[in-house]
């Protein structure tokens, strides 16, 4: 008999990270993150001061659309007791309304957008008060909107005797996907 020894291969590798390879990646990450985040604030300032004037636009052309529909005057109302304090309100009931108390409201559903709900974001504007024309859906004078967010960029709300708004970027103002006023 032959006494034959046999090797035997298991075949198993191990496989996996260093130390090293672990540290080296996770600095990698954090580099990259740090060089990213002014990137991602100065995004998120931009989307909120948007969302602020495309918030505003869409009450107004809500209201001028209610304002026709129910053959009643319709209001906007748009208070900046200070620059960084505003709010906007819709009612259809001929009255005023005042965003803190929760009256502003179209069929029973309150329509309010305030400043806590963009923040960073303030507001300037000649005239606050917005009535639609059942008939027409006119307004009875032209207005506008002034939207800032703390790095200085700016949205403008322009408001026509048709009670047409339109959305555009002051001079100087760096806010992309709008024309210029």
């Amino acid at each position: 008999m032959c006494n034959r020894k046999r090797k035997i291969k298991t075949g198993i590798r191990q496989a996996g990270l260093t130390l090293i390879e672990l540290v080296v990646t996770v600095v990698v990450i954090g580099i990259l993150a740090t060089v990213a985040a002014p990137a991602f604030n100065s995004f998120f300032e931009r989307q909120r001061l948007i969302g602020a004037a495309d918030s505003l636009y869409g009450a107004i052309r809500f209201a001028r659309a209610e304002a026709l529909k129910k053959d009643q005057e319709v209001t906007v109302l748009v208070s900046t007791s200070t620059a960084s304090e505003w709010c906007v309100g819709t009612v259809d009931t001929g009255l005023t309304c005042d965003c803190s108390a929760s009256d502003c409201t179209v069929d029973g559903v309150v329509r309010t957008i305030s400043y806590s709900d963009f923040p960073g974001v303030s507001a300037t504007t000649a005239g606050g008060s917005y009535t639609f024309n059942p008939k027409r859906g006119t307004i009875s004078a032209t207005n506008e909107v002034t939207f800032t967010n703390t790095s200085g960029s700016q949205l403008r709300l322009e408001l026509t005797k048709l009670g047409r708004p339109s959305l555009c970027v002051p001079s100087g103002s760096n806010v992309s996907g709008y024309s210029g006023c």
